[in-house]
This record gives structure tokens, sequence and C-alpha cells, in this order.
């Protein structure tokens, strides 16, 4: 029986990672849908085996002073800290950093929009909209939506001024560049 890792060598690992990096993958296995369906720890524990090196760059990026803050751990984010991690690790490292901590951002910049976004955002859990205070809640899609947007944004240069980006449900997710 798998428990928080210890199949995967990951036993000391902070439960909240291995459990985060799991949840994400398989996130990322089912094509980013609108909600993530629940998950016994013995099949979260077979997406952490083969997908080490993803959640060794999680651990690397979101837990090197301890448990981050709460707008960076939620699954859609850390599906897109992986997406993007795969694609362009030294990058990924610099943009999820500043997203993480927000220091010397402008206010035009891909990764301090997210920032905004995630920090005034909540994931729709079933539990109705503006729980504690938070003025928007959205599905996980449209969360991993803008984390991608914002990370091509940067990727490519771009400044984003007034709304960022705009999610369309009936198409596709952008890949990450």
């Amino acid at each position: 029986m798998w428990f928080y890792g210890v199949e995967a060598g990951m036993e000391e690992w902070p439960r909240h990672c291995v459990k985060s990096c799991g949840t994400a993958l398989a996130y990322l296995a089912a094509g980013c849908p609108s909600a993530i369906q629940a998950m016994d720890k013995q099949k979260i524990g077979e997406m952490l085996e083969p997908n080490r090196h993803d959640c060794n760059a999680v651990r690397t990026l979101l837990y090197r002073n301890g448990a981050p803050p709460s707008h960076v751990r939620r699954s859609p984010v850390v599906a897109a800290v992986i997406a993007t991690t795969r694609v362009e690790p030294k990058d990924a490292e610099t943009f999820w950093t500043q997203v993480q901590d927000g220091e010397m951002l402008r206010k035009s910049s891909p990764a301090f929009k997210l920032r905004e976004y995630l920090l005034h955002t909540a994931v729709r859990a079933g539990r109705g909209n503006g729980a504690l205070g938070i003025k928007k809640t959205v599905d996980n899609r449209e969360m991993y939506s803008a984390c991608i947007n914002a990370w091509n944004d940067y990727r490519t240069g771009k400044k984003v001024n007034g709304r960022a980006w705009r999610y369309h449900p009936d198409r596709p997710i952008v890949e990450p560049v």
C-alpha cells in the first residue's frame, strides 16, 4: 500500500508537496479538466514514481523555504509549474519565484499579473462563490489556463496591461512555449 510517497522514495518530503505533485500529475494526465476527480492514495502514488523528476522540480521551486504561500499550492498552479518546467527549467525557476514572492515586479509583468490573479482568486470547490472574502472563484481549468497564458507572455517578453487573459471554456488551453 502506498502512503505519501514512501514507495517513490519521497518519505522525507513534506506531505503536502507529495500530494500536490500527485494530484497535479493526474490533472495533467487527464487533459486539464474543469474539475479534478478525487483520487485515492494508491492512484496518486502510481503517478509519482515515473514522474519523480517533475516532483523534484516542484519541491525545489515551491518548497525551498518550507511550505509555500497558498496561492502557489493549488493543484492547477502546481500542474502549471510542472508543465512549464518541462519546457524550460531555468526560465520556470525565475518565473515561479517571481510569482511566489512578488519581489521587484513591475505592474505590467506577467508574473505580477498572475500573482495578483492567484491572490484574489479561489478554485471553485462546490461551496459557493466569494468564500473568505475572495472576489472571484474559478474552476481548475481556468486557473491553469491563466498560469500558462502568463508563462507564455513571460517567455515571449509581452507586457500585460489591463485585464490580463480572457478565458474561453470552449477553446483548448494553449500549450506552454
